[in-house]
Parts: structure tokens; sequence; C-alpha cells
């Protein structure tokens, strides 16, 4: 979490761990989003039929729940 720039999760809800302490560093989170698949193994998030790879940009809005290509 340190390195990251913000916080997107597939489970969880705005009290969850990873929110408070995004939150806490300043840093944005989404959490709880459903949509998403997260493999960990090929470092790739899949979200409605998009693959994005580690190191690809995408945009959070924490204080929506939006995220962004």
């Amino acid at each position: 979490m340190i390195a990251a720039q913000g916080i997107l999760t597939a489970r969880g809800g705005m009290t969850s761990h990873a929110a408070v302490v995004a939150r806490g560093m300043g840093k944005s989170c989404v959490a709880g989003a459903g949509d998403i698949v997260v493999s960990e193994k090929d470092k790739t998030l899949i979200v409605k039929g998009k693959t994005f790879h580690e190191g690809d940009m995408i945009t959070l809005d924490g204080s929506t729940g939006e995220v962004f290509a």
C-alpha cells in the first residue's frame, strides 16, 4: 500500500481495513468493486472483458467509487 498511488479491492467496503488505511495515508480507495477479477499470479485485473496489466494506468475516484480506464 505504501508504493501505491491508490487502492482498488474486489471485496470490502468503506469501513474495510484497506479503506481505513488508505484514508489514513491520504490515498484514494475504491473498495468492494465486485465486477473486477484480480489474478495475483498473472498480475492482471479484468473488468467487463477488459484486461489491465501491472503498470497500466487507471483512475480511482474514492468519493464516488468510480474507476476509469
